[in-house]
C-alpha cells in the first residue's frame, strides 16, 4: 500500500486482520483438547503459518536473489530447485515488511474465497495447501452447470514466473489442473 491510502481502507484491513486473529486464537485454545475438531482447527491455523506464509516468503526471496545478481540468471534451475527445497526456510523476522504483506495476501485471499462462494450460500474455508509453492484451493460454487450450482474447486498459486515452460502442467498434489496463461 504505497502512498497515503484512505483512512476507511487501513482500517478495514486492520478489522479483518484482527477478526482473524480472534478466529485464529479461539480456534488454538479449543484445539488444546484432544477432539477431532480441534485438532483440526489447529492444522488450519498451522496450514496458513507454516505453510503458506513460508512458501510464499521463500517465492519472495527467490526473486529478489534473482534480481539482485544478474549472474545468477544463468543458473536460475539451480538456484530454484535449492530455495524451493522443503528444508529452505526464510524467516519471517528478516523482512517484518514481508511477513506483514503475507498476512495482507492471505486476508485478501480469504475475501476471494468469500466472493466466489456468495452465489452458491455455502461458506467454506479457503485451505492452503502443504506444496512447497504458496498454493491456496479457493472452494466455489459454479451457477454455469447448467441449473445446478455444483462445488468446485480453484487452486491458485503464486509463484516466479518465467522459468517454467508454458505447456508444463502445474504441480497441485492430489488436484486435477487446468492452466490459463
Amino acid at each position: 500500500m504505497r502512498g497515503r491510502q484512505p483512512r476507511d481502507k487501513v482500517t478495514r484491513v486492520i478489522q479483518n486482520f484482527d477478526a482473524l486473529l480472534r478466529q485464529e486464537e479461539m480456534d488454538l485454545h479449543s484445539a488444546k483438547e484432544v477432539d477431532p475438531q480441534g485438532r483440526r482447527s489447529l492444522e488450519r491455523a498451522l496450514a496458513w503459518s507454516q505453510g503458506f506464509h513460508a512458501s510464499l516468503r521463500r517465492e519472495w526471496a527467490l526473486a529478489l536473489a534473482l534480481g539482485q545478481h544478474e549472474a545468477l540468471a544463468g543458473r536460475a534451475t539451480a538456484l530454484m530447485k535449492s530455495m524451493r527445497h522443503p528444508l529452505w526456510y526464510f524467516p519471517a523476522s528478516e523482512r517484518p515488511a514481508w511477513t506483514a504483506w503475507s498476512a495482507v495476501v492471505e486476508l485478501a485471499l480469504r475475501n476471494m474465497g468469500k466472493a466466489l462462494q456468495r452465489e452458491g450460500g455455502q461458506v467454506e474455508e479457503v485451505q492452503p495447501t502443504h506444496d512447497l509453492l504458496p498454493t491456496v484451493m479457493l472452494p466455489f460454487h459454479d451457477p454455469s452447470s447448467h441449473g445446478s450450482c455444483r462445488a468446485r474447486i480453484l487452486a491458485l498459486t503464486i509463484q516466479l514466473e518465467g522459468f517454467d515452460r508454458l505447456d508444463k502442467k502445474p504441480r497441485v498434489s492430489g488436484q486435477p489442473s487446468l492452466q490459463t496463461v
